[in-house]
Protein backbone atom coordinates (compact mmCIF):
# COMPACT_ATOMS: atom_id res chain seq x y z
CA UNK A 1 0.00 0.00 0.00
CA UNK A 2 1.32 3.07 -0.74
CA UNK A 3 -0.02 6.48 -0.17
CA UNK A 4 1.51 9.48 -1.78
CA UNK A 5 1.07 11.91 1.54
CA UNK A 6 2.37 16.12 2.52
CA UNK A 7 1.67 17.32 5.76
CA UNK A 8 0.18 20.08 4.24
CA UNK A 9 -2.68 17.88 2.82
CA UNK A 10 -5.92 18.06 4.75
CA UNK A 11 -7.07 15.14 2.73
CA UNK A 12 -4.01 12.98 3.50
CA UNK A 13 -4.81 14.43 7.57
CA UNK A 14 -8.68 13.19 7.01
CA UNK A 15 -7.33 9.73 5.40
CA UNK A 16 -4.72 9.12 8.58
CA UNK A 17 -7.86 7.49 11.08
CA UNK A 18 -8.25 4.89 8.07
CA UNK A 19 -4.91 3.81 7.26
CA UNK A 20 -3.94 3.76 10.53
CA UNK A 21 -7.08 1.21 11.35
CA UNK A 22 -6.33 -0.75 8.27
CA UNK A 23 -2.71 -0.65 9.12
CA UNK A 24 -3.61 -2.92 12.17
CA UNK A 25 -5.51 -5.12 10.21
CA UNK A 26 -3.35 -5.83 7.71
CA UNK A 27 -0.16 -4.67 8.40
CA UNK A 28 1.38 -8.26 9.64
CA UNK A 29 0.49 -9.01 5.46
CA UNK A 30 0.25 -5.93 3.57
CA UNK A 31 3.64 -3.78 3.62
CA UNK A 32 2.67 0.33 4.24
CA UNK A 33 4.66 2.80 2.28
CA UNK A 34 3.84 6.50 2.64
CA UNK A 35 5.82 8.46 0.05
CA UNK A 36 6.27 12.24 1.48
CA UNK A 37 5.97 14.19 -1.64
CA UNK A 38 8.65 17.27 -1.93
CA UNK A 39 6.32 19.44 -2.54
CA UNK A 40 7.08 22.86 -0.09
CA UNK A 41 8.74 20.17 2.34
CA UNK A 42 11.59 19.28 3.59
CA UNK A 43 12.77 16.07 5.43
CA UNK A 44 13.35 18.47 8.56
CA UNK A 45 10.06 19.00 8.13
CA UNK A 46 8.27 15.91 7.71
CA UNK A 47 10.30 14.47 10.06
CA UNK A 48 8.81 17.26 12.64
CA UNK A 49 5.52 16.49 11.63
CA UNK A 50 5.60 12.43 12.68
CA UNK A 51 7.30 13.47 15.77
CA UNK A 52 3.92 14.80 16.67
CA UNK A 53 1.43 13.24 14.26
CA UNK A 54 3.61 9.50 13.80
CA UNK A 55 2.43 6.86 11.63
CA UNK A 56 2.68 3.19 12.16
CA UNK A 57 4.64 2.35 8.71
CA UNK A 58 7.66 3.86 7.39
CA UNK A 59 7.61 7.33 5.45
CA UNK A 60 10.12 7.88 2.41
CA UNK A 61 10.57 11.24 0.99
CA UNK A 62 10.16 12.02 -2.64
CA UNK A 63 13.08 14.77 -3.01
CA UNK A 64 12.25 16.07 -6.30
CA UNK A 65 8.72 15.62 -5.93
CA UNK A 66 8.00 13.43 -8.79
CA UNK A 67 5.61 11.56 -7.37
CA UNK A 68 2.98 13.91 -6.58
CA UNK A 69 3.27 15.05 -10.56
CA UNK A 70 2.00 11.29 -11.65
CA UNK A 71 -1.60 11.31 -13.13
CA UNK A 72 -3.85 9.52 -10.54
CA UNK A 73 -0.43 9.06 -8.04
CA UNK A 74 -2.20 8.75 -4.25
CA UNK A 75 -3.07 5.73 -3.13
CA UNK A 76 -1.91 2.92 -4.77
CA UNK A 77 -2.63 -1.04 -3.61
CA UNK A 78 -0.50 -3.34 -5.94
CA UNK A 79 -0.07 -7.32 -5.51
CA UNK A 80 2.95 -9.73 -6.34
CA UNK A 81 1.92 -11.23 -9.44
CA UNK A 82 4.93 -13.49 -10.53
CA UNK A 83 8.51 -11.86 -10.84
CA UNK A 84 6.25 -8.24 -11.15
CA UNK A 85 3.49 -5.94 -9.23
CA UNK A 86 -0.23 -5.58 -10.39
CA UNK A 87 -1.71 -2.52 -9.28
CA UNK A 88 -5.32 -3.04 -7.75
CA UNK A 89 -6.80 -0.45 -6.41
CA UNK A 90 -6.15 3.29 -6.85
CA UNK A 91 -7.69 6.00 -5.42
CA UNK A 92 -7.79 9.54 -3.86
CA UNK A 93 -9.52 11.70 -0.96
CA UNK A 94 -10.17 11.08 2.51
CA UNK A 95 -13.72 9.30 1.51
CA UNK A 96 -11.83 6.05 0.06
CA UNK A 97 -12.76 2.71 1.90
CA UNK A 98 -9.25 1.25 2.33
CA UNK A 99 -10.10 -1.47 4.14
CA UNK A 100 -12.40 -2.59 1.40
CA UNK A 101 -9.65 -2.50 -1.20
CA UNK A 102 -7.24 -4.05 0.93
CA UNK A 103 -9.52 -6.92 1.68
CA UNK A 104 -10.40 -7.93 -2.11
CA UNK A 105 -6.41 -7.48 -2.28
CA UNK A 106 -5.28 -9.78 0.95
CA UNK A 107 -8.32 -12.52 0.08
CA UNK A 108 -7.45 -12.91 -4.07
Amino acid sequence: MLEFWATWCPLCKALEPALKAAHARYGATVQFIAIGVGVNETPASIKRHLAAHPLPFPVWYDANGRGARVPGAHDVVHRRAGQGRKVRYTGAGAEQDVATALEHVVGN
